[in-house]
């Protein structure tokens, strides 16, 4: 016989997710939509093994391209 009981736990859920040059929230409607930018630089730049990672907003995307 397998027995069940019910239990709840306790998780980390994604409660918001902002631009990194704004500030300003990525939620939409009913989901989050946002760039995620990761810089990975190579063994001969000033930046040596450095991995920068940046989430931009729509319109934070849109300024970056049209720059």
């Amino acid at each position: 016989m397998i027995k069940y009981k019910k239990e709840t736990i306790e998780q980390d859920v994604i409660d918001d997710i902002l631009c990194d040059l704004c500030q300003n929230t990525t939620r939409k409607s009913y989901n989050f939509e946002y760039a995620k930018i990761i810089s990975d630089w190579g063994y001969e730049s000033k930046k040596d093994r450095e991995v920068w990672n940046y989430i931009l907003c729509e319109d934070c995307a849109d300024k970056l391209i049209d720059f």
